[in-house]
């Protein structure tokens, strides 16, 4: 079922807005947590976005992949392990699933709301790249809002919306 949403008849009724997807319950900015959002209804999902070093738009969103992938582990002894220094490729290279299961940021996992094998699941999740989350989220008839990360101002917003902004 496609859900549309009509922001003009919708202003007095609160939007339901999954942060990062439903990361309560699956890794943050990862496709699965977006599917997992609009499974249980989400109005839409808000996402995050970085450039690689080879400028491609990728879902993260940290400045750097030390928390919420296994960049460290994959690269080790890299001088920098912010998004920017990394390519597509080796981005993709990563694990953005695993460390989910040690971190338990909501108490979710001790609530018994993931279960083990559902943990298990999120191993070998990929960090999506914008239009990877961009079709997901057309496939569902879904509504996103797409926030720009330009931690050192390296790139800035206008280069991700183009001529709109001008």
């Amino acid at each position: 079922m496609k859900k549309t949403i009509d922001f003009h008849t919708r202003c007095s009724v609160p939007l339901v807005i999954a942060h990062r997807g439903a990361r309560g319950h699956a890794p943050e900015n990862t496709l699965t947590s977006a599917e997992l959002a609009h499974n249980v209804q989400a109005d839409l999902w808000e996402l995050d976005v970085n450039y690689t070093r080879d400028g491609k738009l990728v879902v993260m969103h940290d400045d750097t992949l030390i928390r919420t992938t296994n960049a460290e582990t994959v690269y080790p002894g890299r001088p920098s392990y912010r998004v920017c220094d990394f390519t597509l490729d080796e981005i993709k290279k990563l694990d953005a699933g695993s460390w989910y299961a040690g971190r338990d940021q909501f108490g979710t996992i001790a609530a018994g709301e993931v279960s083990a094998d559902t943990l298990m699941s999120y191993t070998g999740l990929h960090v999506p790249t914008l239009e990877e989350a961009l079709l997901l989220t057309k496939r569902f008839g879904w509504a996103v809002n797409v926030e720009i990360k330009d931690p050192k101002h390296l790139i800035g917003p206008t280069t991700v919306t183009g001529d709109v902004l001008e």
